[in-house]
């Protein structure tokens, strides 16, 4: 019973067989033949089995000739790739089944490219590819200006502004302030928040401001009673609704005269309970006699009487008859 070589498949035939078939030794003559020629051919070197790929993204297929009869330790091919991958990978080598297709550093590789040619050895699990060991899913604003680095995507070269030496200011407000974009070192001279300087008796209780808890007292709506000395407003916030009371006795009938309240100058006189006038100088009546009407004014009050002096003679006399018009 014949068998096969591991690397390139020949047939070996039985010894014991008496003559050796020499159908069987005759097979390998071209695959020696072929394995000759791609090595000693500078200008087409194939130093391992090679091939196209074939199936869809991310599971591809090769069929080697002469084909493998299994999978081995060391096992090396080159495959050129039919369409790029866009996700963890399988190669299945002449139908002996899908493995892996990894990372020198054991993660799947995602970003195969299309018409690109891979260098694989089998580990004894999965597919390795040779040459390469680049990692990462980092894109060219995760990447500080001027840099670059080697990702699944390939090189990149970043675009992430640098702040070092900026002096970048933020001053606070009431709205959120945005950062600027970019890398800071933590320097002193790359930017800052600016200080804010929060007198805690100016805040507000119950408010905080740029981490400072405010003491200043909430007075609400306060209510002021005037008095006969001066009322202090007590320190604190108001909210607009308080007021210093009023009172609707505060006319100048109920103010001595020559006295001023809350600026109402009164006009009352105290105790008096007289009153100057003078005579109208007015004659009627009948004939013979001779009327005069005085006219007093600036009582608060109705006289029963009112004394007067004629000024023709020495003595005055009682006016009896006050009138209805007497004011």
């Amino acid at each position: 019973m014949s068998t096969t070589t591991t690397n390139y498949g020949l047939t070996v035939p039985e010894l014991i067989d008496s003559p050796p078939d020499i159908t069987l030794i005759g097979a390998n003559f071209p695959i020696i033949d072929t394995r000759l020629k791609e090595v000693s051919d500078a200008a087409n070197a194939k130093e391992i089995p090679c091939g196209a790929a074939t199936g869809t993204a991310n599971t591809y297929a090769i069929t080697l000739n002469p084909a493998p009869a299994a999978y081995t330790e060391w096992m090396a091919l080159a495959v050129k790739i039919n369409v790029a991958s866009t996700a963890a990978s399988t190669l299945n080598v002449n139908g002996l089944g899908a493995k892996s297709i990894l990372k020198p550093n054991g993660t799947p590789i995602t970003n195969l490219k299309s018409d690109s040619i891979y260098t694989l050895r089998y580990n004894g699990a999965n597919f390795i590819v040779q040459g390469s060991d680049a990692a990462g899913n980092a894109t060219a604003a995760d990447i500080l200006a001027g840099k670059t680095a080697s990702t699944d995507a390939g090189d990149v070269t970043g675009t992430m502004p640098n702040k070092t030496g900026s002096g970048t200011v933020i001053t606070p407000s009431t709205a959120d302030q945005t950062i600027p974009q970019g890398y800071y070192g933590g320097a002193a001279g790359d930017g800052k928040v600016a200080a804010v300087s929060v007198p805690v008796a100016n805040v507000l209780t119950g408010t905080t401001i740029a981490g400072a808890d405010g003491t200043m007292p909430n007075r609400g709506a306060a209510v002021i009673t005037p008095g006969t000395a001066n009322q202090a407003i007590a320190a604190g916030y108001h909210n607009g609704s308080g007021y210093v009371k009023g009172d609707a006795n505060l006319i100048a009938a109920n103010i001595l005269s020559g006295k001023n309240i809350f600026g109402v100058a009164g006009s009352v006189i105290a105790g008096r309970r007289w009153a100057l006038g003078t005579d109208a100088n007015t004659m009627s009546g009948t004939p013979g006699e001779s009327l005069k009407y005085v006219t007093v004014s600036g009582l608060s009050f109705r006289p029963k009487f009112v004394l007067f002096k004629h000024s023709s003679r020495l003595n005055g006399g009682v006016y009896a008859e006050i009138n209805d018009t007497f004011n």
